[in-house]
């Protein structure tokens, strides 16, 4: 039985230009998210998971507000998040394509067989926020005050994902 939180089934997956494809994006160029998993405590519900090290990578302003305007920044992922990935138009194609990757990582024994077969439930990708760093209980509260789900990496050798 897997007891994971997340297996991830894609690293630093790149939103295409593609205007075929319905998760494109016409705001963003090719935005990209680090680690795309299921978890299978939730039925396999795909989650997007963004990595920041370091209070400086996430736009936490002294007033405990996330700086709009940064590049790579907590809002900044949001942002494309719901623009692609999370929007409307385009999860349910975003989650047949992340099928066929899990089905194709199991098939040639990259994942576990105890995956094969494996459906991932047609609902909105969850996103969170994965930080390692200072400060990390400021970090929580600000996510917490724009409802944001995070995960607070406690100790940094110990794995949290199954690669």
């Amino acid at each position: 039985m897997l007891r994971n939180m997340y297996i991830v089934i894609d690293i630093e997956f790149s939103v295409t230009d593609d205007e075929s494809v319905s998760y494109h994006s016409n705001e963003y160029s090719h935005p990209r998210f680090d680690l795309i998993a299921v978890q299978p405590g939730k039925n396999y519900r795909l989650a997007v998971i963004e990595l920041k090290k370091g209070i400086g990578a996430t736009g936490l302003q002294g007033d405990g507000s996330f700086n709009k305007n940064m590049k790579s920044g907590v809002q900044d992922h949001i942002a494309k998040f719901k623009d692609t990935l999370g929007s409307d138009k385009g999860y349910r194609e975003f989650i047949q394509e992340m099928e066929g990757v899990l089905s194709a990582k199991v098939e040639f024994g990259i994942l576990p067989k105890e995956l094969e077969g494996v459906k991932i439930p047609v609902e909105k990708p969850e996103f969170y926020l994965a930080y390692a760093g200072p400060e990390m209980e400021r970090f929580k509260k600000a996510c917490d005050e724009i409802g944001q789900p995070c995960i607070c990496i406690m100790d940094e050798q110990k794995p949290l994902l199954k690669l």
